[in-house]
């Protein structure tokens, strides 16, 4: 049975960067660094009677550091920041996109990096109209988000995951959700 038997802490900012000293079932023990900035949230805004998604696109420095665009396709997405997932997820695909959403169907709370992070994602599926659009998003000007709002046709979302344009794992996992549950299709109604 593993246990930790102690923290350092070895910076505090946005994030929280640990060493972990764990002891293993067999007595010895580990050392693991474990980043921990609290829960989050993702959304797939979705409108599915003109079959379309609501992403975001905004500067991720991760991939600009391995090499990568920076520039990735994602759902609005952003810390719980205490509140509830609901309430978080509400709020941020307000600031994010500019919609305000009536309903939220949960469609799992996963652990984004199990081996290094603590972030457990709470994420969501939601319906919208052209009518929930009540402001133009973009994200919060003090927290220099950079956020362009993305209105396109899930089959042109579903061809971009097929060819790695999308390559946000949240982003794909919803996307693929919203497939699975036939929603896309119009197949189910729209939720309120």
């Amino acid at each position: 049975m593993h246990s930790i038997e102690n923290i350092e802490t070895i910076h505090d900012g946005w994030g929280r960067f640990h060493v972990v000293t764990v002891s293993r079932g067999d007595g010895g023990t580990m050392l693991r660094q474990v980043e921990d900035h609290g829960d989050a949230v993702c959304v797939l805004p979705y409108d599915p009677v003109r079959e379309v998604a609501t992403l975001v696109r905004q500067p991720r420095i991760a991939p600009l550091f391995r090499g990568a665009d920076a520039l990735l396709l994602e759902v609005p997405a952003g810390l719980t920041d205490g509140e509830a997932p609901a309430d978080a997820a509400m709020r941020e695909v307000l600031e994010e996109t500019g919609l305000q959403l009536g309903a939220l169907t949960p469609a799992g709370s996963l652990w984004s990096m199990p081996g290094c992070a603590t972030e457990r994602m709470h994420c969501f599926l939601a319906a919208y109209s052209a009518a929930d659009k009540v402001g133009e998003g973009g994200g919060v000007a003090d927290e220099h988000e950079e956020i362009e709002v993305v209105e396109l046709a899930l089959t042109e979302a579903d061809e971009m995951v097929r060819d790695g344009r999308i390559s946000d794992m949240k982003t794909v996992y919803l996307l693929q959700t919203l497939k699975l549950q036939g929603i896309e299709s119009g197949a189910v109604s729209r939720r309120s």
